[in-house]
């Protein structure tokens, strides 16, 4: 097999987000600098009988996801805390949209899970960072229109 030249860093990735009751995307790639996907893996089912020294196995149900959102901590409106934030309080069901590059499109509805706060070093010269937790489902990927 000939080595892939397909290879892609995240440089053009965006994350977006909005209250299902919404029309309008709101993009925090400015702000966001993670997305780290997890869970949403199928249910397991197995067991044996007299018969066989093999297991019969099969796949249930989707498990929800529990997918991280990494941001800058900032204190401004409209940024990832900001939204994040306000969407835990008011506990609001929304939709997240993940683009790693201009291409593929990752959907997924479901609630920010965790209120959120920066962890602080004085020892330590990093930006401030802070990290939701999004529990969701329906992830869904489709190609990119525009």
């Amino acid at each position: 097999m000939v080595q892939t030249v397909g290879q892609m860093t995240a440089k053009h990735a965006t994350v977006e987000i909005k209250a299902v009751t919404s029309e309008t995307w709101v993009d925090i790639s400015g702000s966001a600098i993670a997305v780290i996907p997890g869970g949403g893996d199928h249910l397991l089912g197995d067991t044996h009988t007299f018969e066989s020294a093999q297991a019969l196995i099969a796949l249930g149900k989707l498990n929800p996801l529990d997918w991280t959102i990494r941001g800058v901590y900032t204190e401004e409106d409209e940024e990832t805390v900001d939204l994040l934030h306000g969407f835990f309080e008011n506990q609001e069901r929304i939709n997240l949209r993940y683009r790693p590059r201009p291409g593929w499109i990752w959907t997924a509805e479901g609630f920010v899970v965790n209120p959120g706060a920066p962890e602080a070093d004085g020892t330590s010269g990093d930006i401030l960072t802070i990290e939701f937790n999004f529990h969701g489902t329906n992830l869904q990927l489709s190609r990119a229109t525009t």
